[in-house]
């Protein structure tokens, strides 16, 4: 295997990706680099794909969890011949404990600029971006045993969200839905890994039942089941208007620009 090579797995958000569902959104509002290696997972969003090289420390970060080390930054290393082969990559050091020791991993070069998915050639540690289109409203669409709920959202939720039932359109048969909140970036599973987590929580609010998602689904549209319970899903939609909606917008301008020139003409004469 040479080292970083790109690489696609079956995940709704790198099929995305490799199949093209994005190209024609709007350009993007924001990069995602999230890594995941054996001793670290961390997500970091860029305004824009990075060209340089960038120093962050874990406060930067989204999240930086870790069961072996105390996570206290990374360098992003555009064009780094660290591996002194000769080849050049993109590389990402881990800064951990006081931040004298560091991890190193390599990803082909140009990979901070070209959304997909990537591995390091020395261990098994993945560098997904994402390029995250700039979507004026999301929606967000629960589905599960528990119950259902709607929550619509200004733009792909990165944080955590708390939201009443009344709010979220929070419907269930088999229990009290008191509120929702959604997780961006959550480790609550404790295994290393980052999601995206929906707490659904009913009667007075004490108790909840928890769900979790592919990381970063929260920031792309697509149907994503419960890493758990496939049966429970949860569909993120870009709220934007289709192309023949863009149309009958612009001939509605056009028919009223029509009628104002017409008028001042009218009041002229």
């Amino acid at each position: 295997m040479m080292a970083g090579k790109l690489i696609f797995s079956n995940a709704p958000l790198v099929a995305a990706l490799s199949f093209g569902l994005l190209a024609a959104q709007p350009a993007g509002a924001v990069v995602a680099y999230e890594l995941h290696s054996a001793a670290v997972d961390f997500v970091y969003f860029a305004p824009t794909f990075l060209g340089a090289n960038l120093d962050t420390p874990a406060s930067g970060l989204v999240r930086c969890t870790s069961s072996i080390v105390t996570c206290s930054g990374v360098t992003f290393y555009r064009d780094s011949d660290g591996l002194t082969n000769g080849d050049l990559y993109d590389a990402i050091g881990l800064h951990y404990d006081d931040g004298n020791a560091t991890a190193f991993y390599y990803f082909a070069n140009g990979a901070f600029q070209t959304p997909g998915a990537y591995v390091d050639d020395s261990s098994p540690t993945t560098l997904t971006v994402v390029d995250i289109p700039a979507y004026p409203r999301m929606k967000y669409l629960f589905s599960g045993p528990v119950g259902t709920f709607e929550l619509g959202a200004a733009g792909p939720l990165t944080g955590v969200v708390d939201a009443s039932a009344a709010q979220a359109h929070c419907a269930s048969a088999v229990v009290v839905c008191h509120d929702v909140t959604l997780f961006g970036d959550s480790d609550g599973l404790t295994t290393g890994d980052l999601y995206d987590a929906v707490a659904f929580r009913y009667d007075d609010g004490s108790a909840s039942a928890f769900y979790y998602f592919p990381n970063l689904a929260f920031q792309v549209p697509g149907t994503y089941g419960d890493v758990n319970n496939p049966m429970t899903t949860i569909t993120v939609v870009a709220d934007i208007p289709e192309p023949g909606s863009w149309a009958l917008m612009l001939l509605g301008l056009g028919l009223s620009g029509s009628i104002l020139r017409r008028r001042r003409a009218a009041a002229t004469s």
